[in-house]
């Protein structure tokens, strides 16, 4: 699955979905087919690579995105609140929401995709410099990109850490209490 996505243009996840051949990008007309083979010319040529990656990499994962036609804030708007350490903190209720979500998400069971074992292939290479991702799935590591190359820019869901005392521990322990 290719998406092309441009950075920012003020366009949904869902206004994006089903782009075929063309699509209007900042006020210009663009083919992707001549946008991808351009990507796929640079990538060949680079020899150090940082990679940005947020929701729509995992989604051939079986993780849904946040705005889109079927996104987590799509579906439950309320959500969005324990995105927020504000509401968070403020709100036993969401926090009591987010914990019963983390307990039952589908990354749990998710797998690497082709996405993510093309970026372990570029870090085989030695042409990987790092991830950067807002992704707290931990999908990139699972596919083999070191941890020490994979900047999570919301963490992770595979710790938790307490925010009075600071202990960290593995999500697991935490959430089988």
């Amino acid at each position: 699955t290719v998406a092309a996505v441009a950075v920012g243009d003020d366009r949904s996840t869902e206004d994006r979905e089903g782009l075929d051949r063309g699509a209007t990008i900042a006020g210009i007309e663009v083919d992707l087919d001549d946008a991808l083979a351009t990507v796929v010319g640079w990538v060949g040529d680079a020899t150090s690579i940082v990679a940005l990656t947020g929701a729509g990499i995992s989604t051939d994962s079986g993780i849904a995105d946040f705005r889109g036609r079927n996104g987590v804030w799509t579906r439950d708007p309320a959500a969005e609140r324990a995105s927020t350490i504000e509401h968070y903190l403020s709100s036993t209720e969401v926090r009591a929401d987010a914990w019963r979500r983390r307990l039952t998400s589908p990354a749990w069971g998710a797998e690497p995709n082709d996405g993510h074992r093309a970026l372990t292939a570029l870090h085989q290479q030695g042409r990987l410099a790092a991830v950067v991702t807002q992704n707290t799935d931990g999908l990139h590591q699972l596919a083999g990109v070191p941890g020490s190359s994979v900047i999570e820019m919301h963490g992770t869901m595979r710790r938790v850490g307490c925010i009075d005392c600071g202990d960290v521990a593995p999500m697991e322990r935490a959430l089988a209490r």
